[in-house]
């Protein structure tokens, strides 16, 4: 007996989401994008370098050179003077190994004024030119990667380093970008790269050069020897902007050093943070707006657009909603005037743009729209302006959750996830930040935040103080762009990308986390329990949730009877998998405020961990009737609560009840979630018109939800509807690329077809996805025995067991193997265990 598993608990996973506070890493990114990103991997710029970077030739391999523009079949290079040094022709070896006869346009003196000569050649083929950078791109301390061909090498050389110095004037030849990068013979012409793969440099100097007059000032002055040390342990290169004195006629020449250009103006241009971190924290400070009001505080804003002297920010409503005056004031300190009409609002959404006039140059955000609804959770940055921070930036570090999880992380989800609100994480969010970028970890905006959890109460000194109980909150940019047209944006004036953030490694994420800036101040001994049960809630957002309970447990010793504080360390238990304990935490929360229905909300959730449905369901029905209670104009129902409640009943079997429950959540509030977990209850009821008009529904109301078209693929593959079916999957793993069990529905589907290359590998990408994937390992393994690849069959079931010792289908398929091949014992036994795991198992 051969049974090949779909996979349904994809089809129920989004039924069963419970609220957890793991930090998980990003999904790996989608190579659609629209415009070149601010930040690349380095991998990226390793292969961006391999593209622009060309061998400079005569009668021998001279150096390197640039590909930095084209016209027509015209090619120019980039490379150093000194590269030009011999006689004859001079030919161009392009990346793909062709040699092309060039021609010296422009040629530097690398003992005076600058090191630079500029080349062309024609061919009609098509080679990448790279990006020139401008000057607000280099710092010290900044990333930088360099590239070229050494002349003991045939292959490109690429390495990685930092911007140690930059001279206070150039040197001889140009020279003023100092860099720790490793610079051999040959690669001299070769690009220094920014982080964003810009050039804003040429090599050309390795470091201990052999002449003591190399470290000459242009104007004929010396360095002193201390600072002539410290160039002599670098590697130089000249800065882009010298190309404008070898070829003043190339237009794509970025603005000179120094230049008198009006519109110039001086940002931030490091970070005193380090890695990612430090690359979007760079970002964010020259993107982040504060806006002040006459009478009613500040906000932030962002930069989204430009037109001319007109630029436009994004903020959050509820900043600019007052009839005030309002200003900005832009990251150089400058005030700005926003006029009244300037201020464009849309009703029911707590998003507005407002526009400003300025001659000067200021950056604009590069903004990102993509899948918001994926599985995992995502690194992000809150960027803004605190008023508690005397009005200084804050720059905090947390996780997106997927738009499902948020549902459920979020405390109060029918007041708080409104107007726009769709983005939960767990980043500090202080007053004054509201309207502030969220970036991802490519410093692109994917949203502005605007609301946090905290719960206003009057302490035991009778002050009015911010309880930390819950995460913050934010727009999408997807709505915030939807007063772009109101606001009179042209889509050019702004930088758009839709690809996903990159996947992070375990010592990038690290790196985030150990940032010592981002660690929240500790509490004095004799502070006050509010300020403990905060930091607690702090330490459990950074996921140090020891510390966390240390913390909360300092709050409750100060106040026995405090049930926020109960409240905050039963989610804390929760998340670490403590769930007995989180079940005797909440229940005192309950015994202190039998009113708080988030309490029994949570008790439910936990005890569904422990699969004590009957009780689950009990606590989520107090849940439902206090809620309900409570509910009023300004504070309607939690649909969420009837999800969860289906959820419990959808695990005792009582399906019929279980529709009801969804039917209530959908009146309270329609959403993609509810369609779909109710077409999954029609599906195990049969109703498959029913299920099917659910998925659709829930398509229509989010077109990227990935579990929505699986489980329709689901219901089509039994329904014999192959060619829909596949069309799902297809479009489920097109949207979330990393979606195990959409590749082991479609194996499933291609086995039915007898597509069994096709078949296996998609178990195969599911395994890598997910290597302890036992329905992957079943399906393969049943898959390989109908191929007769009995070894490859047995050790495929026998990993499906281990990962899932309770597994009885596999334990039937793996008897049926054992038969086959004559291994009457072994088959018993597995026959025997599939009947003890279910006395009802016909099959076995």
């Amino acid at each position: 007996m051969n049974r090949l598993h779909l996979s349904i608990i994809a089809i129920s996973s989004s039924l069963l989401i419970l609220p957890t506070t793991a930090f998980t890493t990003p999904i790996a990114p989608n190579p659609q994008s629209i415009q070149l990103a601010r930040s690349l991997s380095s991998t990226q710029i390793r292969q961006l370098a391999q593209a622009v970077t060309v061998k400079v030739l005569a009668s021998r391999e001279l150096g390197s050179g640039i590909l930095i523009a084209k016209q027509g079949t015209n090619y120019t290079i980039l490379t150093n003077a000194h590269v030009l040094n011999a006689k004859g022709n001079y030919r161009i070896q392009t990346p793909d190994g062709k040699i092309h006869a060039a021609v010296v346009k422009n040629q530097g003196n690398s003992l005076q004024g600058n090191d630079l000569a500029v080349l062309q050649f024609s061919s009609k083929q098509t080679y990448r030119i790279v990006a020139l950078a401008t000057t607000t791109t280099k710092a010290e301390n900044q990333s930088v990667y360099a590239a070229g061909f050494p002349l003991d090498s045939q292959q490109l050389l690429f390495t990685t380093g930092k911007i140690s110095i930059i001279a206070p004037k150039p040197l001889l030849g140009g020279y003023q970008l100092g860099y720790t990068n490793e610079i051999k013979q040959g690669m001299s012409g070769g690009p220094l790269l920014n982080q964003a793969g810009e050039l804003i440099g040429v090599n050309g100097l390795s470091n201990e050069a052999i002449l003591n007059d190399t470290y000459t000032y242009l104007d004929g002055s010396s360095p002193s020897d201390e600072l002539r040390q410290r160039l002599r342990k670098v590697s130089f290169a000249v800065p882009i902007q010298t190309l404008a004195i070898v070829a003043p006629q190339l237009a794509i020449i970025p603005p000179q050093e120094g230049s008198n250009n009006p519109q110039s103006v001086s940002l931030p241009k490091q970070s005193t943070l380090t890695g990612i971190a430090g690359e979007v924290d760079l970002i964010a400070q020259q993107i982040t707006l504060r806006i002040d009001s006459k009478n009613n505080g500040n906000g932030s804003g962002v930069v989204i657009a430009r037109q001319g002297q007109t630029y436009y920010v994004l903020t959050a409503a509820h900043v600019v909603k007052n009839q005030d005056q309002y200003t900005v004031l832009t990251p150089d300190r400058e005030i700005h005037i926003v006029k009244t009409k300037d201020i464009f609002l849309e009703e029911g959404l707590d998003v507005a743009i407002l526009k400003f006039s300025s001659e000067k140059e200021y950056p604009v955000a590069t903004l990102a729209r993509y899948n918001l609804s994926d599985s995992k959770s995502h690194w992000i940055f809150l960027s803004g302006l605190s008023g508690s921070q005397k009005g200084l930036r804050k720059f905090s570090p947390g996780v997106r959750f997927d738009k499902t999880r948020g549902f459920f992380e979020t405390k109060d989800t029918a007041t708080k996830l409104s107007n726009g609100y769709e983005l939960v994480f767990t980043n500090l969010s202080l007053p004054g930040m509201s309207g502030g970028p969220l970036l991802d970890v490519k410093g692109r905006v994917i949203g502005i935040g605007g609301r946090s959890e905290a719960d206003r109460v009057v302490n035991q000194a009778e002050k009015l103080v911010e309880l930390q109980l819950g995460y913050a909150l934010g727009v999408p940019i997807s709505t915030g762009l939807s007063l772009a047209t109101k606001a009179g944006i042209q889509p050019q004036w702004m930088k758009l990308e839709t690809s996903s953030p990159p996947t992070l490694t375990g010592a990038e994420v690290s790196s985030i986390r150990s940032q010592p800036s981002f660690s929240p101040t500790k509490p004095a001994p004799n502070a006050d329990e509010d300020e403990w049960l905060n930091y607690g809630n702090l330490l459990w957002r950074l996921e140090r949730p020891d510390e966390a309970v240390a913390a909360l447990e300092q709050a409750i010793a100060k106040k026995p009877d405090y049930y926020q504080a109960y409240y905050a360390l039963g989610l804390v238990q929760q998340s670490q998998g403590n769930n007995l304990k989180a079940v005797a935490t909440f229940e005192h929360v309950i015994q202190l405020n039998p009113d708080y229905y988030q309490a029994w909300r949570e008790q439910s959730t936990t005890l569904v961990r422990l699969r004590k449905y009957p009780q689950a369901l009990a606590a989520i029905n107090q849940a439902i009737k206090i809620n309900a209670e409570q509910a009023d104009k300004d504070n309607p129902q939690d649909f969420t609560l009837y999800i969860l409640k289906g959820n419990v009943l959808y695990a005792l079997k009582r399906y019929v009840e279980a529709e009801v429950a969804l039917n209530e959540a959908i009146n309270i509030k329609p959403s993609e979630l509810t369609y779909n977990n109710r077409g999954l209850l029609r599906y195990e009821q049969k109703n498959y018109p029913g299920a099917e008009a659910d998925f659709n529904r829930a398509i229509t109301i989010n077109p990227e939800l990935d579990i929505a078209y699986n489980n329709r693929g689901v219901l089509r593959s039994e329904q014999k509807n192959y060619p829909g079916a596949e069309a799902d999957y297809n479009r489920a793993i097109t949207i979330n690329p990393e979606y195990a069990d959409a590749y082991v529905n479609r194996g499933a589907l291609r086995n039915e077809q007898k597509n069994y290359p096709g078949a296996e590998a998609d178990y195969n990408r599911a395994i890598t996805i997910n290597p302890e994937y036992a329905v992957a390992y079943h399906n393969r393994g049943t898959l390989r025995k109908e191929q007769k690849n009995y070894p490859g069959a047995e050790a495929d079931y026998n990993r499906a067991i281990t990962i899932n010792p309770e597994y009885a289908d596999a334990y039937v398929n793996r008897g049926a193997l054992r038969n086959e091949q004559k291994n009457y014992p072994g088959a018993e036994a597995d026959y025997n265990r599939a009947i003890t795991i279910n006395p009802e198992y016909a099959d076995a």
